[in-house]
């Protein structure tokens, strides 16, 4: 679930040159920093107008590969990872299958099972612009199943329409220990960001990674 005062003190914490923030515009380079570090870039998302948590958390929209097409993902600072339905995502031919994996949702007893591919993750304004790119693994979700005291959870053998990215720091824990929250989040592991003329460029080599939401 959303809840961006839960996790902000270990966000400020951070020497953070990432800033994301809620609002329809291109990324681009800051000057002045809040935070240490150097430089800081801007990410826009949607405060939740789209996708199946309309209303109630901001989403985000994403795209795979080479593929120009994205869905509105559902941003959430309480889980780590980027999940995704096989109707939405599938592995392309540079993709490498990491092996089964399932994320675990405490708060309704949903867990998302299937498995890890490494894929490049491209991220969109609100406009449908490309505005940077990241590399981490993706859950392709080919089941859902149910823990045992499970709160709003329904098993599903064929789900369609799964769409989160997990932005949690700090949380190893949802089943999968050796999942660790920095190679898994996509925050974290920017390649490019558009710069002020709008054309992506790599981000700097000595980036410090971090981010503020």
């Amino acid at each position: 679930d959303f809840n961006a005062l839960r996790h902000s003190d270990a966000w400020l914490a951070l020497t953070a040159v990432a800033i994301f923030g809620a609002a329809p515009r291109v990324a681009w380079a800051q000057t002045t920093n809040l935070l240490s570090g150097g430089d800081t870039v801007f990410v826009p998302y949607d405060n939740g107008t789209n996708g199946p948590q309309a209303g109630n958390s901001p989403t985000l929209n994403l795209g795979f590969g080479d593929d120009s097409t994205y869905t509105a993902f559902t941003m959430d600072t309480g889980s780590t990872g980027i999940v995704v339905s096989a109707d939405l995502f599938q592995p392309g031919s540079d993709s490498k299958n990491l092996g089964p994996g399932k994320q675990v949702y405490s708060s309704s007893g949903v867990i998302e099972n299937g498995t890890w591919y490494t894929t490049t993750e491209n991220i969109y304004d609100s406009n449908g612009k490309l505005v940077a790119t990241a590399d981490v693994p993706v859950l392709q979700v080919t089941s859902i199943t149910c823990l045992p005291n499970a709160r709003n959870c329904t098993p599903n053998d064929h789900p369609t329409g799964v769409s989160n990215m997990g932005i949690g720091f700090a949380r190893e824990s949802g089943g999968e220990a050796n999942r660790k929250t920095p190679d898994y989040n996509a925050f974290l592991n920017l390649t490019s960001v558009a710069g002020a003329n709008g054309t992506l460029e790599p981000v700097p080599a000595d980036l410090h990674n971090g981010y503020v939401v």
